[in-house]
């Protein structure tokens, strides 16, 4: 849980940080639109520029919103898999308070191994992470 945290919490940052870069080095390129056989069988007209301008204009709003619903849904995903976390660590602490001393099963060197499990999962994202952006660096240079 804690690995899925991580995960949706550095992918939402690294959309972030990218996508504005992203898209004022990619502009939009309105030779890229496809042709329509439709709107080229019009004569060459003020119609013609008028409906590829608002073609035009549908194809970058539709990028745009791709892009958006995207980063929304990563950010969707970071709360569910911290309230999976967040639940789960809630529930091993009652279990473990409700036992009496002897029979507790989470030790002060399991609760730290724990925290150092949690810390390297963190810390192993995070180069994930780093290492990524390094490449959208080197990527976006080339």
């Amino acid at each position: 849980m804690q690995y899925d945290y991580e995960i949706a919490r550095n992918e939402v940052n690294l959309l972030k940080e990218k996508i504005p870069i992203h898209l004022s080095q990619h502009p939009f390129n309105s030779q890229s639109i496809v042709q329509s056989p439709m709107i080229n069988s019009l004569p060459k007209s003020n119609l013609q520029q008028q409906l590829y301008s608002q073609y035009k204009k549908i194809i970058e709003h539709t990028k745009e919103n791709r892009l958006k619903i995207y980063c929304q849904s990563a950010k969707m995903k970071i709360k569910h898999c911290q309230k999976q976390l967040n639940l789960t660590m809630d529930e091993t602490w009652k279990i473990n308070k409700i036992l009496s001393p002897q029979h507790k099963q989470l030790t002060p060197i399991m609760l730290d191994i724990m925290d150092k499990c949690l810390t390297n999962i963190t810390a192993r994202i995070a180069c994930i992470y780093n290492f990524k952006r390094k490449i959208f660096d080197v990527k976006s240079t080339v």
